[in-house]
């Protein structure tokens, strides 16, 4: 155990202290730079998201209507009302509020999804295993479309755990109690990856803009290479 608490603080200190550059602290406009690319990054990774969540909808229902046809029509509604609700986070992300708060808007996803997954394990309990999984790949999009901070992303992964625990514990008779430790110790290990890799990948855009102001600080003399001689 001692072992693993001292990997665990040299890794993290390894990500927060890697590449720094020493006597170059952030000036205001790269720290105003850094939030509005992460913003806008930010949004354009949602946008992303939520369209390619809307497809995955529309090809499960039809799926659902070849192989559960008796379920068909109570698992319609709660598709067609996740991609209302997921059509409406498009509209607002298109708005001004969309393009100041796309944070915000992105835990809003998450929860969106986390309470579909549940209630397509409530209507369709034989697959509530399979809809738990697919938590499990949405946070780890997270990672890989969303750009935010560390503590965003914990922030949306501790919402996706909480609608899992949450319902299983609400309907712990019926889909919710199926396998419910093996899906909250996968959800919280992939969890903790999502939110290393978007630390990881936070400290690498510092790295970028601290290397582009570098630069600009760097004396003319240093930044530009060696004429070569000339005879005459």
């Amino acid at each position: 155990m001692q072992r693993l608490r001292s990997l665990v603080r040299h890794g993290r200190r390894a990500i927060w202290s890697a590449d720094r550059l020493p006597g170059f602290e952030p000036t205001d406009v790269v720290r105003a730079r850094f939030r509005e690319e992460g913003l806008a990054r930010c949004a354009r990774g949602l946008r992303l998201f939520c369209w390619l969540a809307i497809a995955l909808l529309a090809v499960s229902a039809f799926n659902s209507y070849v192989e559960e046809p008796a379920l068909f029509p109570a698992l319609l509604r709660v598709r067609a009302a996740s991609m209302f609700l997921l059509a409406g986070l498009l509209v607002l992300l298109g708005s001004g509020l969309g393009r100041r708060r796309p944070r915000e808007l992105a835990l809003l996803f998450v929860l969106i999804i986390g309470l579909t997954f549940h209630a397509l394990a409530l209507v369709a309990p034989a697959q509530a295993g399979v809809q738990y999984d697919r938590m499990n790949l949405v946070v780890l999009g997270l990672a890989v479309l969303i750009v935010w901070s560390p503590a965003w992303s914990a922030a949306a992964c501790g919402i996706m755990i909480g609608v899992y625990v949450a319902g299983a514990l609400t309907t712990w008779s019926g889909a919710g109690a199926t396998g419910f430790g093996q899906h909250l110790v996968r959800l919280v290990a992939i969890s903790l990856v999502t939110v290393g890799a978007t630390a990881i990948q936070d400290r690498r855009r510092w790295r970028e803009l601290l290397n582009v102001q570098a630069l600009g600080q760097t004396p003319a003399w240093r930044a530009a290479p060696p004429r070569p001689a000339t005879s005459c």
